[in-house]
């Protein structure tokens, strides 16, 4: 039976999309005949609940020390396990699990697979120069040769890896794009979230749903939800996540120099009923990202029948175009604006964009979709038989991958 390890920085579910694709990829895989196993720099006694892999499973080296969060006995760890695994995958860039697995395996014959999930976007280096400063040292001096050293870099989608090419140089590795998705959501009854929001009852609820940061524009979609029907007082914007930046309090500022405090709602973080009962009741899911992954808030929408409104910014915006549940935008104040008055001047189709939405979900970013196009993969590179099948019917996405020198 084929044995895979990921590593990880952590299991914390504050570090949002890539904590939910390391797990549920693990778990899906575990479903088509693969062992998993995971090694993570927390601490023993960081004990976050997840159920996508079994807590026997997962190896806590911690705790790190530094910025860059170096973990000596992760080193120690990977040289007394590693060689028992067939493949290595690395879930994200810029943190020592990453430069301790590449000289770890660098002893061994395991291969070693990379995932970005989108930390090579040239967003980040525009939006915090000192932060690009720091990278581009930790770039020349290591991080680039695990990115040319790997078995093969594994990015979301093809806008995903043609920005990763332009954001630092050297760069040279082997591309292979597979898709990202998700499971089906868990059913909820719309009213949970009702009964602690009762004074959205009976109006549109237009969601955003994760982190309050600059990434994720939430600035601008305050604005161009004040100014995209501002008569119309049944529509609500509500913004659910943490304030990972404490940036809540400027946002409150924007919405009150509008006039839109009784329109705007500020949930805080939501997890388990309340958040898949927010996600199945909105009107609208919206997400107007400066930068994004594969976004599972956007994936799970979708998979809650809830049509979606994202920017050119999200990875996966190309797999939406055309498609009735999802209006893109540019990732600019006056074309949210426009996607939103085009969104609220459709009341006759939201029958036919919540079937859409769903259909979208099980064609595109369905979880099965995913396991099965990285087992192709890795079929392909580890020469495995086919004793991990494809459930009856299902087909994978075609894999793209080539060796890239700048």
């Amino acid at each position: 039976m084929p044995r895979l390890l990921h590593a990880i920085e952590s299991l914390n579910p504050a570090y949002g999309g890539t904590v939910e694709s390391a797990l549920q990829l693990a778990g899906a895989l575990e479903a088509r005949g693969v062992t998993n196993e995971m090694v993570t720099l927390d601490s023993p006694s960081d004990q976050w609940r997840q159920s996508f892999i079994a807590d026997e499973a997962i190896h806590r080296v911690g705790p790190p020390v530094t910025f860059y969060r170096y973990c000596a006995k992760l080193s120690r760890w990977l040289v007394g396990n590693l060689g028992r695994f067939d493949a290595v995958i690395v879930h994200g860039l810029w943190r020592h699990h990453n430069a301790g697995v590449w000289l770890a395996s660098r002893r061994t014959a395991t291969p070693r697979y990379l995932i970005a999930h989108s930390m090579l976007n040239p967003w980040f280096n525009e939006s915090d120069r000192f932060k690009q400063f720091r990278k581009t040292l930790y770039w020349w001096a290591l991080e680039h040769r695990t990115l040319r050293d790997a078995h093969a870099v594994v990015f979301s989608s093809e806008q995903e890896r043609t920005e990763a090419a332009g954001s630092f140089w050297p760069y040279r590795c082997r591309e292979a794009v597979t898709p990202f998705g998700t499971g089906d959501p868990a059913p909820a009854d719309e009213e949970v979230f009702l009964d602690r929001f009762p004074h959205l009852r009976k109006k549109r609820r237009l969601l955003f749903l994760g982190r309050l940061h600059p990434m994720k524009g939430c600035d601008l979609l305050i604005r161009a939800f004040g100014n995209a029907d501002s008569e119309d007082a049944d529509a609500q914007l509500i913004l659910a996540g943490p304030d990972s930046v404490g940036w809540r309090p400027e946002l409150e500022a924007i919405a009150k120099g509008l006039g839109l405090e009784g329109r705007v709602t500020f949930t805080g973080p939501l997890g388990g009923a309340e958040k898949w009962s927010a996600l199945r009741g909105a009107d609208l899911f919206v997400l107007p990202s400066h930068c994004e992954s594969a976004s599972y808030s956007t994936m799970e929408s979708l998979g809650c029948s809830t049509p979606v409104l994202i920017t050119d910014k999200v990875n996966i915006f190309r797999e939406l175009i055309g498609r009735e549940c999802a209006v893109v935008v540019a990732d600019t104040e006056a074309s949210v604006c426009e996607g939103l008055r085009r969104w609220l001047g459709k009341q006759d189709d939201r029958g036919r964009q919540r079937a859409d939405a769903r259909r979208c979900f099980e064609e595109r970013f369905h979880i099965e979709r995913t396991a099965e196009a990285f087992l192709e993969l890795l079929r392909g590179d580890l020469g495995w038989g086919p004793d991990c099948q494809a459930e009856a019917g299902s087909t994978a996405p075609p894999i793209s991958a080539r060796s890239v020198s700048q």
